[in-house]
């Protein structure tokens, strides 16, 4: 009896163990098919002048630089020339710079002049007004 109950607790190690093999085998094979599906995922959407509908989404990843993409966080429409999305009327961004052309820099623009005389009698007056409102009790003159 106690050889007979050994040899099934053998038994169902070794079937356990051959169930264990089969599963990662079998799931190193659905890695290597799923690597191939991420190759062709990564391929650039051909984004065109009048635009281009993307449905479904696409990554951002997938828009060229230098094309204008609707960007809601998948693109579902993007072309070469800046303008609005022809599906939802958003304004459409610029992804990266264009190849052939290096990035444009924005010119840095010059703080606006503040006359602080014109700032201190104005902050003056605001200070008095909200003074006097609290000291009245909170009712408007």
């Amino acid at each position: 009896m106690l050889f007979t109950s050994n040899v099934r607790k053998f038994q169902w190690v070794l079937a356990g163990a051959a169930t264990l093999a089969l599963a990662m085998a079998g799931g190193c094979k659905k890695d290597d098919e799923s690597k191939g599906a991420g190759k062709a995922a990564a391929e650039m959407v051909v984004v065109t002048k009048e635009g281009t509908k993307l449905d479904p989404a696409v990554p951002k990843a997938r828009i060229p630089d230098g094309a204008w993409m609707c960007d809601m966080g998948t693109v579902h429409f993007a072309k070469t020339e800046k303008g609005t999305c022809d599906l939802c009327g958003m304004p459409l961004t610029l992804k990266g710079a264009p190849a052939s052309e290096p990035a444009a820099k924005e010119p840095a623009s010059e703080p606006a002049a503040v006359n602080l005389t014109e700032a201190r009698d104005s902050l003056k007056k605001l200070s008095d007004s909200a003074r006097s409102y609290y000291q009245d009790g909170g009712s408007a003159k």
